[in-house]
Order: structure tokens, then C-alpha cells, then sequence
């Protein structure tokens, strides 16, 4: 009952694909949902679609120093 990308769609999203496939599909799925959720403020479709999808501070940092 809860709006889409809900758990566990969530997380099998991030063990699929990772983290930076995810951030920019569901990029992706925002630019075309802002038609279909007109009514829907820009930061709430920030939040829904690409808040959660930033990875947590560990698993940045280690990101980071990868692609130094």
C-alpha cells in the first residue's frame, strides 16, 4: 500500500543494480513521473525518487577513494 519505491523494492533495487545504476534510474522514473504526479512538489518527488538513493557515509567514502 505504500507509494513505489517502498521496501523491499528498495532493496532489491540497490543489490541489482548498486548504487549509482539506482540514482540514476530512478532520475530517470522522476523526470517521467513528474507528469503522471502533477501534484506532487519538486522535494517530494526528490524525496520519494532520489533522497534515499544516496549511499550511506561508508559506502560514499569508499567511492570516493575509488575514483581518485
Amino acid at each position: 500500500g505504500q507509494a513505489w519505491p517502498c521496501e523491499p523494492a528498495r532493496s532489491d533495487l540497490l543489490l541489482d543494480l548498486g548504487w549509482i545504476k539506482v540514482a540514476i534510474y530512478c532520475a530517470v522514473l522522476m523526470e517521467r513521473a513528474t507528469k503522471d504526479l502533477s501534484s506532487s512538489t519538486p522535494k517530494e518527488l526528490w524525496q520519494r525518487f532520489i533522497e534515499w538513493t544516496e549511499p550511506p557515509d561508508d559506502a560514499r567514502n569508499l567511492l570516493l577513494k575509488q575514483t581518485a
